[in-house]
């Protein structure tokens, strides 16, 4: 038993469990840096940080989670395989997915979005700056402030609605309005 301070020099090995203070008003500090794996003893029983103790940033190089709750995401530059999300998407930048995109509410993008793959979005889609699309898109409300430049084969449920240019080499299938405030090029059927 040691009342005061300890001090050690050297490597320390202790067998057995170990407990670093006795309440939640004691610290732990950390000088070095971690040489080996955390790990938890339980899985999905301990949380690292709290709603109210939350730690400031993470920096890691691959992030592999379940679920995700947050109140605000913010994204930079955003670049993935699949993506599949069931709530609303909100980004600020550019967005590019090489395969397949599945939103199951809205989607609203403020900068330019490149879809190279499938995409199925069941909810209304606001695009505010330019939209290149070389794949297949399927949408109930499809809304464009920018440049739209339709490559692919994109049937939309609702109105399909461009406020600039709107240029489209693929197969294009309105079952509602289609409403174009710039000019249109047209290089394929449109039904």
């Amino acid at each position: 038993l040691v009342n005061g301070n300890l001090h050690a020099t050297g490597t320390i090995t202790a067998d057995g469990n170990i407990q670093l203070g006795a309440a939640s008003n004691d610290t732990v500090t950390i000088t070095g840096e971690i040489n080996s794996n955390v790990i938890p003893a339980t899985t999905n029983t301990y949380n690292l940080g709290s709603p109210t103790l939350q730690w400031n940033a993470l920096y890691a190089n691959n992030l592999q989670v379940t679920t995700i709750t947050t109140s605000n995401v913010v994204v930079t530059d955003l670049k993935t395989s699949n993506l599949d999300i069931s709530g609303n998407i909100n980004v600020n930048n550019s967005v590019s997915i090489n395969k397949n995109l599945l939103v199951s509410n809205n989607l609203t993008v403020v900068g330019e979005t490149n879809l190279q793959g499938t995409s199925n979005i069941d909810g209304a889609v606001k695009i505010n700056n330019n939209l290149s699309v070389n794949g297949l898109v399927y949408g109930n409300n499809l809304t464009m402030t920018g440049t739209t430049n339709l490559n692919g084969t994109t049937n939309t449920n609702g109105p399909l609605n461009a406020n600039t240019t709107l240029n489209v080499s693929g197969a294009t299938t309105l079952r509602s309005t289609l409403n174009v405030s710039g000019a249109t090029t047209l290089a394929s059927n449109v039904s």
